[in-house]
């Protein structure tokens, strides 16, 4: 046999070898075929903490197992191995950093594919009230806290404008630093200015957003007095009118304000000598400058007084203009004297409250009696589902003057009153005393009301949920409502969450709605949740107590766990 026909015939040999191996061996398949088994691998819902993995599968290895690895700088900070499903969740991540994602189907073909991602940054909480704000002659300095982290800021960008058709004055500016000052603006041109973040990936974000006027070097002129500038005196007020200046310097400098500081000179009272007032009144656009009033307020009998007044501008105030003197008239009622709140509540067991005074220390004529005008007002607002019923309400009554008191306080209707009385003379009335008085209600609230909730998955298997509850406040103002109790127990009965959800000590919109969070709930056993949520009536004292119950009962999805074939 020749030598080349002794090569064709190994060849034919090897061959049929290798065909014969393929099919007995079926799992050898080659590296173009393993790395179909995964596909699509991408990186979804991106925030600063966590990012969502997904990718597409072979429909021949959906149910195969698949490992997911992030690592940052070659090192592993995330690993997990599930089934039966083509996404995970990736949480617990730190903010602005690069991370390499890693899939590998470890079933019966083996495949691995990549990808990379970053996460964003922590959005930065600024105001005007954490930075600060400063004003140059025709310029604007703005300072402000840094991002956290500083290492996910790219740049901060300004933008300043008149926002003024007729101006049209727009600057842009862009920083690493935490602080920038525009310089060249129009005189006493209002100016809107905003602060951006750039990020690393470009993203821009905006976090505040003001208005400022620039300041002007030119000051306006000192008030001016004449015989229009004699205070004109009522039974407790004094209204003095000034005469202001126009402005100097640029046309857009308007005047804004006209500031009154005033100073008691000599006064029968002990208690007025030498007392000091600081007023100031609004310059409305195109108003008469020729009389612009300043107005005091229950000003003590016969008392001498001494006032200057300044212009203001967007540069500041102006010089003071020469002293204003006058007297205040002798004929002139004095208040109720003391006013208060007397007795520790009959629901306690003790005397009722009363409103209790004493009559005025010093008085013009004979005492004819007193005013008083009453409202009253829960702790917080009713939403708007709850029925009408009186909850608010005033009322306004003469009172004779040999009273000193009074039993006016219902604690059932409401927790907090306010009480304004004046004394009533042949010359009329004198200003109001006032007090602020908040009851320590006896009783808890009703329970809540609009009650909701959603039921969230948070897992690619759909085996694992997150319930947001929301509600708003209960229909009756009873106590101080300070927060709600949120439980949680699973069909067995077992405790399985227990949050607060504070109210805020500032006023309440009257349908705010409150909300809680239970987080990562399974359907144990039949999936059967017994939730109770208590509003909590609190003052630091002997009346806190815990509201109606409102219960509600809630079921998580079933779900079915495939079966995997032998």
């Amino acid at each position: 046999m020749s030598r080349s026909a002794l090569f064709f015939s190994l060849f034919v040999i090897l061959a049929c070898v290798s065909i014969v191996l393929g099919v007995k061996n079926p799992n050898l398949r080659s590296s173009k075929a393993s790395r179909n088994v995964i596909r699509n691998l991408q990186v979804s819902d991106i925030d600063s903490t966590s990012a969502k993995i997904s990718w597409n599968a072979s429909e021949d290895k959906i149910l195969d197992d698949f490992t997911i690895e992030v690592s940052r700088n070659g090192e592993s900070v995330l690993r997990q191995t599930i089934s039966d499903a083509t996404s995970w969740l990736a949480r617990d991540l730190e903010p602005c950093t690069k991370y390499n994602v890693t899939v590998t189907s470890t079933g019966s073909t083996i495949d691995t594919v990549h990808t990379e991602f970053a996460t964003s940054y922590v959005t930065p909480v600024w105001s005007t009230r954490h930075g600060a704000i400063t004003q140059r002659p025709s310029g604007l300095k703005l300072v402000w806290t840094p991002a956290q982290p500083e290492s996910c800021v790219k740049t901060y960008r300004l933008e300043i404008d008149t926002r003024d058709p007729d101006l049209e004055h727009a600057m842009i500016a862009e920083t690493t630093a935490t602080q920038y000052a525009f310089e060249n603006l129009y005189a006493c041109a209002r100016y809107w200015y905003t602060v951006s973040l750039v990020d690393l990936q470009g993203n821009v974000f905006q976090f505040v957003e003001g208005r400022s006027v620039a300041q002007f070097a030119a000051a306006p002129e000192a008030p001016t007095t004449s015989r229009d500038s004699e205070p004109l005196l009522t039974r407790y007020t004094a209204t003095v009118y000034l005469n202001a200046s126009s402005t100097r310097g640029s046309g857009n400098c308007s005047l804004e304000l006209v500031r009154a500081y005033c100073e008691v000179t000599s006064s029968p009272v002990p208690a007025e000598q030498g007392r000091r007032y600081e007023l100031q009144t609004r310059v409305r656009p195109g108003q008469a400058r020729d009389r612009i009033p300043i107005e005091l307020e229950r000003l003590a009998p016969y008392t001498y007084f001494s006032c200057r007044a300044a212009g203001v501008n967007g540069a500041g105030p102006g010089p003071l203009s020469r002293p204003i003197t006058f007297r205040t008239s002798e004929d002139y009622p004095f208040p109720p004297w003391r006013l208060r709140v007397e007795g520790d509540g009959a629901a306690a067991g003790g005397t009722p409250r009363e409103l209790v005074w004493e009559p005025p220390r010093w008085l013009a004529g004979a005492l004819l009696g007193y005013r008083l005008r009453l409202t009253w007002r829960p702790n917080y607002p009713l939403p708007g589902a709850c029925p009408s019923r009186s909850v608010w309400g005033t009322k306004t009554m003469e009172v004779g003057s040999g009273l000193t008191r009074l039993s006016l306080l219902d604690e059932a209707t409401s927790s907090r009153y306010v009480v304004k009385m004046a004394s009533r003379t042949g010359l009329g009335y004198s200003h109001e005393t006032v007090i602020d008085y908040t009851s320590p209600v006896r009783g808890v609230p009703d329970k809540i009301t609009n009650l909701s909730y959603n039921i969230v998955p948070v897992s690619a298997a759909g085996k694992i949920y997150d319930v947001t509850l929301s509600w708003q406040l209960p229909c009756s103002p009873k106590g101080n409502l300070r927060e709600f109790e949120v439980e949680a127990r699973d069909g067995r009965g077992q405790l399985i969450a227990d949050l607060i959800v504070p109210v805020p000590e500032e006023r309440v919109q009257p349908d705010q709605r409150f909300r809680a969070v239970l987080s990562q709930l399974a359907a144990v056993d039949d999936g059967s949740y017994d939730i109770a949520i208590t509003p909590v009536v609190r003052d630091g004292q002997e009346n806190d107590g815990r509201g109606e119950v409102e219960r509600i009962a809630i079921q998580i999805p079933a779900w079915r766990q495939q079966v995997e074939s032998s």
